[in-house]
């Protein structure tokens, strides 16, 4: 199972859910469809809680919104170089960090940041070095706006 980083972790993102997905509340609400049919006390609790999820869905919804927006504006705002990791694959060097995305399950954004020809392959020398440092930090800024602006703020 993938570490969760508190940098992409919201509250009202999870409950709504993905385009593609269903709700964490309606959700909650077809369990009660595969269990028996409900007494008369717990049939008046579901239609409350019914009643209050359809009455505050565009609020949840807007909330969901506004932390998609909050989380990746924090990690824009906040980036530092222990946020990012190297890799390596074949003669290329990649640099990601953790970064809030809805419509992807991957919560990084990752760049092509440099060659081993150039830097070595001993990851952690990366991490001293300060070009290469400055240069994932540059891609990763830009890549986390490209980001933001295809989904139209």
């Amino acid at each position: 199972m993938a570490r969760t980083n508190i940098n992409t972790l919201g509250v009202f993102i999870n409950i709504v859910g993905k385009e593609n997905e269903i709700s964490s509340y309606d959700l909650f609400l077809k369990t009660q469809d595969r269990l028996k049919i409900p007494s008369n006390n717990l049939n008046t609790y579901i239609e409350k809680y019914k009643l209050l999820v359809t009455k505050n869905r565009s609020v949840f919804e807007e909330l969901s919104e506004l932390e998609d927006k909050i989380l990746r504006l924090r990690v824009i705002e906040n980036l530092n170089p222990m946020d990012i990791k190297f890799s390596i694959l074949r003669e290329y060097i990649y640099a990601r960090t953790p970064f809030h995305r809805c419509d992807k399950d991957a919560k990084d954004v990752r760049s092509l940041v440099g060659l081993t020809s150039v830097y070595g392959t001993d990851i952690e020398k990366y991490y001293e070095n300060e070009v290469l440092i400055n240069i994932s930090i540059t891609k990763l800024t830009k890549l986390m706006i490209e980001t933001i602006k295809l989904n139209e703020w």
